[in-house]
């Protein structure tokens, strides 16, 4: 089945389930399933979704209905420049939390620490990713 119409069967069964899936979420989860961006699903709309990638997709759009988060179903979470893996019974970091982790840096910069404590991206710290902040 074409990408464009695997996404508006998408669209027909959320209006027909008032699913609280979103056609983005939907479109997040047929990414993830065929290893693209959201950009390249869109270029890539006449390429074929075969049939075991369609039941599995399927699979991930019921599993959304029923409430599961999206990085549970994918496994993975982007944080900063990290891909976290992530499943049933780990906390999915919030958007919020990069805002703060943000502004610890800022905080780190201006202040000197005063030890030779790690603060870098190397996991030591316990703030894997602090050292990497873009200028």
């Amino acid at each position: 089945m074409p990408v464009a119409t695997t996404l508006s069967r998408v669209d027909a069964l959320r209006r027909a389930s008032d699913s609280p899936a979103s056609r983005v979420e939907a479109e997040l989860l047929l990414c993830h399933l065929l290893g693209c961006t959201r950009a390249e699903l869109y270029l890539a709309g006449r390429k074929s979704v075969d049939g075991s990638d369609l039941a599995i997709f399927d699979d991930m759009l019921q599993r959304r209905r029923l409430g599961e988060p999206i990085q549970y179903i994918t496994g993975v979470r982007a944080f900063r420049n990290l891909q976290l893996q992530v499943g049933p019974g780990v906390l999915v970091p919030r958007p919020e939390t990069e805002l703060v982790v943000e502004q610890c840096l800022i905080l780190l910069a201006e202040v000197r620490l005063g030890c030779d404590c790690p603060v870098g991206g190397d996991g030591a710290s316990g703030f894997p990713g602090l050292g990497d902040r873009h200028q």
